[in-house]
């Protein structure tokens, strides 16, 4: 036989994963809110299993699970959940062993459970039990006992034949459209062997089908590493991923930085550049101006000299200055003229020549910008 293994959960922990409904939240019991069980292995009561189906289809309430189930024959697409009964007793029994009641006479304290009858029994009922020949020879445990041990066993009610009242469920019927505990009158009546079916023991098929599930859960809980391992890759990866980006960020910052830098560097080498154009050129209109001055002094002296020489009366005097006066005259006006050409053609400031100092300098500046 497979070892049955103990429960390691404490019993409110029991309580709330294993015996409470999951839509209406109260507890299970052996009436209307018995437990059903559904495909993905959540469960809810029947009561609300009635409640929520619609058109034969019944959704998963458990959030994470939302699957949605076809329901056909109820009892085998959502089956009565018969352990979790056995589970409410464990966890009764373990909670407050002093107020679990007489199942027999519920006024009394219990003391005692009958492992074949699985009630509880205060100590009248359990000297009754000893005297009846129907249950004299039946296993009774104490209730302190029972306390002490992680074992389900001693809680585990046998099962009766629905069709045929008071026959324990000790056979299993292995064909393939039936499939389910039966009685010793099922296997005569309706699971004759004559008509395909074959009987064995239900102890029998129920260790092979806990060691196929105990040999599944191996399988699953190994996959299980697998998965947590890949999510912790993935985990992992993601901080990666959040550290790649944040050494990328620190690139961009840096490089727009930089040029930001270059910029404000080619700024300040255009705004000098500019600046020494605009002296230079400064200085020499400057020059030009003062030269202007000068040569329009000159011209009003040399004016006045000859109207000076024009009013004088004396021929020969006259004579005397009028060839020095003539060559300064002319001399002077045709320097006049040569200078102001010069002068009006460098003052052409729409001249290309005069930017490119500049727009060389300009030019070198996006070049360093230039990726």
């Amino acid at each position: 036989m497979v070892p049955i293994p103990q429960v390691s959960l404490a019993p409110d922990q029991l309580s709330r994963q294993f015996l409470v409904c999951n839509v209406c939240n109260d507890n299970y019991n052996e009436d209307g809110k018995h437990a059903r069980l559904l495909p993905c292995l959540h469960a809810l009561c029947f009561e609300c299993l009635n409640k929520t189906k619609v058109d034969n289809q019944l959704q998963c309430p458990i959030p994470t699970c939302k699957v949605t189930h076809q329901l056909g024959d109820l009892d085998k697409t959502c089956p009565r959940d018969n352990t979790r009964r056995d589970l409410m007793d464990f966890v009764k029994v373990k909670r407050a062993p002093s107020a679990v009641c007489c199942s027999v006479c519920p006024s009394n304290i219990a003391t005692y459970r009958c492992k074949q009858c699985a009630e509880f029994l205060c100590g009248e009922c359990q000297s009754a039990h000893k005297r009846v020949n129907a249950t004299k020879d039946h296993v009774l445990l104490e209730i302190e006992k029972l306390k002490q041990s992680q074992d389900l066993d001693a809680f585990c009610r046998q099962l009766t034949c629905g069709e045929h009242a008071g026959n324990d469920l000790k056979l299993y019927c292995t064909k393939d459209t039936c499939q389910k505990p039966v009685c010793m009158m099922c296997a005569i009546v309706s699971c004759k062997e004559t008509n395909g079916h074959k009987i064995e023991s239900a102890d029998t098929v129920a260790d092979a089908k806990r060691q196929d599930i105990k040999d599944q859960k191996s399988s699953m809980t190994k996959v299980g590493k697998e998965i947590q391992q890949v999510t912790d890759n993935v985990k992992t990866e993601q901080e990666k991923v959040m550290n790649l980006r944040k050494m990328v960020e620190d690139e961009i910052d840096e490089t727009f930085d930089n040029l930001e830098k270059i910029i404000a560097r080619g700024r300040a080498d255009l705004k000098k550049t500019l600046e020494n154009c605009v002296i230079a050129k400064q200085d020499h209109l400057k020059d030009q101006e003062r030269g202007l001055k000068r040569m329009k002094s000159e011209i009003e002296e040399s004016s006045k000299f000859t109207e000076q020489a024009l009013a004088y009366t004396n021929a020969a005097a006259f004579l005397q200055v009028h060839e020095l006066l003539y060559l300064k005259k002319i001399k002077k006006i045709e320097f006049v003229f040569y200078f102001l050409i010069l002068f009006i053609s460098d003052f052409d400031t729409d001249q290309p020549n005069n930017h490119e100092q500049i727009e060389n300098t300009h030019g070198a500046v996006l070049r360093q910008g230039a990726p």
